[in-house]
């Protein structure tokens, strides 16, 4: 903190925070496919390769371990200045918090025994003791490297009218600016492009409507394109009715803006064609999960995706808009 003059104070912040969780589960014992059945563990090393399941009226899904860094850099400058019955405050912010993430939860083989095969529903242990899975899903691993900057910027006078009233005015800007994939795993499906039968021109056989980071219309390696027009005002006031100090009245209205977490975007690198997360319902048989899929098992996964990749049948997308509306709170 400065004091520039008897009523002009500057205040400078600079804060560096660092993080890393790992999440354990002990030692992995097997995989799937150490015990016979036809599927690919797709973990990069031995200490990720769990195997999961979930067994209804029986076991919920086995954990899974996971590894989650965070970098977080904050800079800040407020200025506060006194000019006779007004008190001015100004000043800026800007936050760039980086992601760096692995989760293997689908990356060795999840199996599903819901006891839809032998029980109606009910005895999952029994479509579990004769390998009859009702699901089975897999894909690549949560491999999240991101990062995403916040910026800020206000402006208010606190004005005191008279002994009895005090006005609060001011207003803030808060653009957003989009979580970026360092890595390129973004994408987007476009209802006007899938009716029009617009196909990506980075990767050639992917369905019509999906986009990509290089494709026409696509806002960089962006998650969602960038929105400058956030302003949130404010106002208020305290009014001391009989001007003895005893009671206070007190009104306010503003406009404020939120910045979503980083992990809403974790699911993006998961899509086709980067983690080719696919769901096969009643499979034939635990030992080979993949027999009625077409082409068989598809994993392991082509790295780098070349640009006339396969897309895999019945792939699981999740998709976000381009133009997010941002979370607002009055």
């Amino acid at each position: 903190e400065y004091t520039i003059l008897n009523n002009l104070f500057s205040s400078l912040r600079v804060t560096f925070a660092k993080s890393r969780i790992l999440r354990l589960q002990g030692e992995s014992l097997f995989t799937w496919k150490d015990i016979g059945a036809n599927v690919t563990p797709m973990a990069p090393d031995p200490g990720l390769a769990f195997p999961v399941a979930t067994i209804t009226n029986g076991y919920p899904a086995t954990a899974f371990p996971g590894e989650f860094k965070s970098m977080t850099w904050q800079i800040s400058e407020d200025i506060d200045w006194t000019k006779g019955a007004h008190q001015v405050a100004l000043g800026a912010i800007w936050i760039r918090p980086k992601l760096d993430a692995l989760g293997p939860f689908q990356a060795n083989g999840w199996f599903t025994f819901n006891g839809s095969r032998t029980g109606g529903g009910r005895l999952g242990f029994a479509d579990l003791l004769l390998g009859l899975p009702s699901q089975f899903r897999q894909g690549g691993i949560q491999d999240i490297q991101q990062h995403m900057n916040y910026v800020g910027a206000y402006l208010q006078d606190t004005w005191r009218v008279s002994d009895r009233l005090t006005l609060n005015a001011g207003v803030r800007w808060e653009p957003y600016y989009s979580a970026v994939d360092e890595a390129g795993y973004a994408s987007h499906f476009e209802l006007d492009n899938f009716f029009s039968g617009t196909r990506s021109t980075v990767y050639t056989n992917a369905p019509a409507g999906l986009m990509y980071p290089g494709d026409s219309g696509y806002p960089g390696t962006s998650f969602n394109r960038n929105s400058l027009k956030q302003f949130a005002p404010r106002l208020g006031f305290v009014w001391d009715p009989s001007g003895n100090g005893r009671q206070t009245i007190r009104a306010a209205v503003g406009i404020f803006y939120e910045m979503p977490k980083m992990w809403q975007y974790g699911r993006a690198p998961l899509n086709p064609p980067f983690g080719n997360t696919i769901v096969v319902n009643n499979p034939a048989s635990f030992a080979n999960p993949w027999a009625t899929y077409a082409g068989g098992n598809p994993f392991p996964l082509q790295k780098p995706v070349p640009a006339n990749v396969t897309y895999p049948q019945f792939g699981s997308f999740v998709n976000m808009p381009l133009d997010a509306k941002p979370t607002q709170l009055q």
